[in-house]
């Protein structure tokens, strides 16, 4: 009779180690989901690097570059407000944005919007990237 109490006990541990675990596991994946991209950089495939005019931007260019992952486009890397890195392809663009734009330069965007403004120490350059001033490849 005694075995048979010691195995309910054991059993009982047994569960209740496997209940905290999945608690804990729901909990980590619930608080995963808050910021899709947790404020880390990903590489080129996981993120998002499209123009994508219903966001808003606001932020500082890090650099201009030449993407090898993505056949060579000129990419723009920029740090937004809220801490994460966004890719702005140029994709053929044909006013001058990308050879404008520096590193350290504030950039601005609103929501739906095709204006771009760049400021640099004073001054202050508005670009609009219309999808049909993009040269389609």
């Amino acid at each position: 009779m005694k075995i048979f109490g010691e195995r309910k006990i054991a059993y009982a541990i047994y569960a209740a180690i496997a209940l905290v675990f999945l608690i804990i596991q729901a909990v980590f994946s619930i608080i995963g989901r808050d910021e899709p991209n947790n404020g880390r950089k990903t590489n080129a495939v996981e993120i998002e690097r499209n123009v994508n005019f219903q966001k808003r931007y606001e932020g500082i260019v890090l650099r201009k570059f030449n993407d090898k992952k993505n056949h060579n486009e000129p990419t723009i890397e920029i740090r937004l407000t809220n801490g994460s890195t966004f890719y702005l392809l140029s994709y053929g663009d044909k006013t001058g944005f990308y050879e404008f734009v520096q590193k350290g330069d504030s950039i601005f965007k609103d929501d739906w919007g095709f204006t771009y403004r760049i400021k640099r120490d004073e001054y202050e350059r508005e670009f609009i990237i219309h999808p049909d001033y993009i040269d389609k490849k």
